[in-house]
């Protein structure tokens, strides 16, 4: 898309007149040290050559604007980690982060675009299941977007995000190896995104693995909030699956938020990980690492994540050419620490 006023020649056009990367091409215009003298000036020369100019028309543009969702405002370890991985990562290329409440941006979509420009904006990063009708408004409006982590992106959203459904397979398929086959998901409910796509993870796993799903498998709960704390309906559920016969020989949580709750229904039992009971967290949150013993935890690359949005996006105020709905989605890391174990009857 070609805007009133704009350039239509790209970095990518500039990276090719020149002889280098389109890397090598935003580090000049970025002003970043890290090029040699030589290759900066011959670069200069060629923006100069091609009257380029950015998406909105002028190289002064700086800051990044992050909108997050109301529903997810760092209320926990993953949440703090992933705003903390976005802002490292516009630091780094010379920017400035404005943060966008969902509230705000809901009275100012309309005018999104001069919003940009008066804040010296060159795009947004929509953060989480932000309010649909307002991403549609937004996505509309011509600005650079991109959509970060969120578990089912509009069709027409450059988005970038984590292999959720992947992380699970990884631990599904290393304690199945283990000998397990008895293995309980605790999850969030099923309507939202991310608990959505960990329930599919499961599901596939477990078809890979030639594994029947009994009515235990995923046990859902409501998200938690102030107001009404879930921790003990998890320390319940819990206490409910040590009294079956047989029960289940791993325990996989999808948060940390359920993790903490489950391994103290677990210690209150006298269950001892990974001799009676594998256990493997969603998060490899401070808490999974100083557990005793050391929890088994499936890690999310948050660090990368956070670069590939930023990069993306300034790549899309550049006027590079990126693929809606191109989404970029980085891999799993499985930990395996202590809490997994052989399976009993595997021993």
């Amino acid at each position: 898309m070609v805007r009133a006023g704009v350039s239509s020649v790209t970095i990518s056009d500039i990276a090719r007149a020149t002889g280098t990367s389109t890397a090598t091409v935003s580090r000049v215009i970025n002003g970043r040290p890290d090029v040699s003298a030589q290759t900066r000036a011959r670069v200069l020369a060629s923006l100069r050559e091609h009257d380029y100019r950015p998406g909105f028309g002028r190289l002064a543009y700086d800051g990044v604007a992050v909108c997050l969702a109301e529903t997810r405002v760092l209320r926990s370890f993953y949440e703090a980690e992933v705003f903390d991985g976005i802002a490292q990562a516009i630091s780094t290329r010379g920017c400035t982060l404005v943060l966008l409440p969902e509230r705000e941006l809901s009275r100012t979509v309309g005018g999104l675009d001069a919003l940009c420009r008066d804040r010296r904006l060159v795009g947004v990063l929509f953060v989480g299941e932000v309010e649909e009708s307002l991403l549609d408004c937004s996505l509309a409006s011509g600005v650079p977007c991109v959509v970060v982590d969120r578990a089912f992106p509009p069709q027409n959203a450059v988005a970038v995000g984590t292999d959720i459904g992947g992380g699970i397979v990884q631990a599904v398929e290393h304690l199945v190896r283990l000998g397990h086959r008895h293995i309980t998901l605790l999850n969030g409910p099923f309507d939202y995104g991310r608990d959505r796509l960990r329930a599919i993870g499961l599901q596939s796993a477990f078809s890979q693995a030639n594994l029947l799903p009994g009515p235990d498998t995923i046990l859902t709960f409501p998200r938690p909030s102030i107001q009404r704390p879930t921790g003990p309906e998890v320390w319940s559920a819990v206490n409910y699956l040590l009294s079956l016969s047989p029960r289940p020989t791993a325990i996989i949580s999808g948060g940390e938020w359920l993790t903490i709750p489950a391994l103290l229904a677990l210690a209150t039992q006298g269950v001892r990980l990974p001799r009676d009971m594998s256990f493997v967290a969603f998060q490899d949150a401070p808490t999974a690492q100083q557990a005793h013993p050391a929890l088994t935890a499936i890690r999310q690359l948050i660090r990368e994540l956070g670069q590939m949005a930023v990069d993306t996006l300034l790549r899309l105020a550049s006027g590079d050419q990126v693929v809606a709905h191109e989404a970029a989605i980085i891999p799993m890391q499985l930990v395996i620490r202590e809490s997994s174990g052989l399976a009993p009857d595997s021993r």
